[in-house]
């Protein structure tokens, strides 16, 4: 699984993000993105696949706190209808490379989520 790129990285910093349109279409861009790169390859280093997730993650979460919680109080009281279902499917994308790595690194339970106001979170826990 490819990490974001800079280039990316770039483009979601660069974007302004004052309304929650602005937020809907700098998660569209992730997830766009995340598409084309989230397949794991046979071989794959567990532990590159499992920061990749973490940094896909961190982009859809930035472009959710720079929207809601660019400084308190919160401009806007809870999500737009549509941004809990942009992270879904960014959640979706990140699911299956995140257990792939968990099951490689022993992890007893993985998750990815979802989570007002900063976006998704990502979760490897491991019994003792």
């Amino acid at each position: 699984m490819q990490y974001p790129d800079d280039t990316l990285r770039d483009e979601l910093h660069r974007g302004q993000y004052e309304s929650e349109e602005d937020c809907a279409q700098g998660l569209n861009l992730v997830w766009s993105q995340l598409q084309k790169r989230a397949h794991v390859d046979e071989g794959e280093d567990p532990t590159e696949v499992l920061l990749a997730v973490q940094g896909w993650a961190s982009l859809a979460s930035y472009v959710v706190a720079q929207t809601y919680a660019p400084q308190s109080p919160m401009r806007y009281a809870g999500w737009a209808r549509n941004i809990p279902y942009l992270l879904q499917r960014i959640a979706a994308l990140l699911r299956l490379p995140l257990l792939t790595a968990a099951r490689a690194l022993g992890a007893s339970a993985a998750s990815v989520s979802g989570s007002f106001p900063w976006g998704i979170s990502v979760t490897l826990e491991w019994s003792v």
